[in-house]
């Protein structure tokens, strides 16, 4: 399936606190009593909760092993269509291909094709996989160009740049290494934001071209940077000392805690 809810309880009425992706693997580890919903745990990134049973799609244990035994490209389009024998499958930015090779992915034994260009360093991947999800909507628990979360956000960013980082931004905190201050900070860097010394939200550190891209008639100043988030919808805003410093809002919405530098040598 293109996406599937991941939810904390078993029910639709239940909070969405991720999503499956095409091409994402899990273990299923429980079921619930009528067996409509499955208790799984996604192989990516450990993160935990029920699917509905109906939205499963069963491997073999042979496949799963040699999918998660090797890493594997992403889609970098908004939408693009797998020709799937006779079908078009429709899969949406992020969604993992698995074991891609010459315009061609395999799904146990069937090849499918499709087509997929990668950028060459770290900065442009993750520039680039950035870029797509502008404007994508916010969504609590999504991972989705058509809804997403902060944390959600990075991950699925950093992860179109082979690169894999926890589902919650607490968790994306403790990667990396620190960054004394935003003067000294550089493109791709993560910033993190806290509230009662909890942290509620991360953010994507921009170069300046892509600050003229954003916000061509606006300055920005040598103490500030531009930063990528996901709010009310993904947007690009004004980083300093303070914080995010909103510029619908003319004001600070998120009080910055600390800046991490990820390296591809952490990955």
């Amino acid at each position: 399936m293109s996406i599937v809810p991941v939810r904390s309880q078993p029910s639709d009425r239940s909070e969405q606190t991720t999503q499956l992706l095409f091409g994402d693997s899990y273990q299923v580890l429980d079921h619930s009593p009528d067996k409509k919903w499955l208790y799984i745990e996604n192989d990516f990134d450990a993160y935990r909760g029920w699917i509905d049973a109906g939205q499963f799609r069963p491997v073999s244990e042979r496949y799963r092993q040699d999918l998660l035994a090797e890493p594997h490209p992403l889609s970098g389009d908004l939408v693009a269509c797998l020709n799937w024998g006779k079908r078009h499958f429709p899969i949406l930015l992020g969604s993992v291909l698995p074991f891609y090779q010459d315009d061609r992915i395999r799904m146990e034994e069937e090849i499918i094709r499709v087509k997929l260009e990668t950028p060459p360093t770290l900065q442009i991947r993750l520039m680039d996989a950035a870029r797509k999800y502008w404007l994508a909507p916010y969504q609590w628990g999504g991972k989705s160009p058509f809804g997403l979360d902060c944390s959600g956000f990075i991950q699925q960013v950093f992860r179109m740049a082979a690169c894999s980082l926890p589902r919650d931004a607490y968790q994306q905190a403790e990667k990396g290494e620190a960054v004394p201050s935003v003067a000294q900070s550089r493109v791709a860097d993560l910033a993190f934001f806290a509230r009662e010394g909890r942290i509620v939200h991360v953010g994507l550190i921009l170069d300046d071209l892509s600050w003229q891209h954003y916000h061509p008639d606006l300055d920005l100043q040598a103490h500030e940077r531009p930063i990528m988030h996901a709010l009310d919808q993904v947007r690009v805003d004004k980083l300093d000392k303070e914080g995010i410093w909103h510029l619908g809002r003319k004001q600070y919405t998120h009080h910055l805690l600390t800046i991490r530098r990820l390296k591809e040598e952490f990955f």
